[in-house]
């Protein structure tokens, strides 16, 4: 078992997506909690103490921005990171973004 470098909280309503992720994750040494929305996530947040959150920035329920809002308002006297990336695309073209 490999020591755990970070409490990483991770937030994507695409299941097998966030698999993925949460599997490397936990292969490179972390702890993952994982979410399938916002508003689960948020629960989860507010539970327990985490090193980083990884969102999806466009979910139903709750976005990912609305949960970076919602999260920092809980615990603004924490130093946190906050990911999200998301691929949309628009008239045949690609266009990746990076949210923070």
């Amino acid at each position: 078992m490999k020591e755990a470098n970070a409490k990483i909280l991770l937030v994507d309503d695409d299941d097998s997506l966030r698999r993925v992720l949460e599997f490397q994750l936990s292969e490179a040494g972390h702890s993952v909690v994982s979410e399938g929305d916002g508003r689960e996530a948020l629960k989860s947040y507010s539970a327990e103490d985490f090193d980083c959150v990884i969102t999806d920035w466009r979910m139903p329920k709750m976005t990912g921005s609305q949960l970076v809002s919602q999260a920092t308002a809980i615990n603004s006297n924490t130093d946190h990171c906050y990911y999200s990336f998301w691929r949309c695309r628009y008239g045949g073209r690609s266009d990746a973004r990076w949210g923070f």
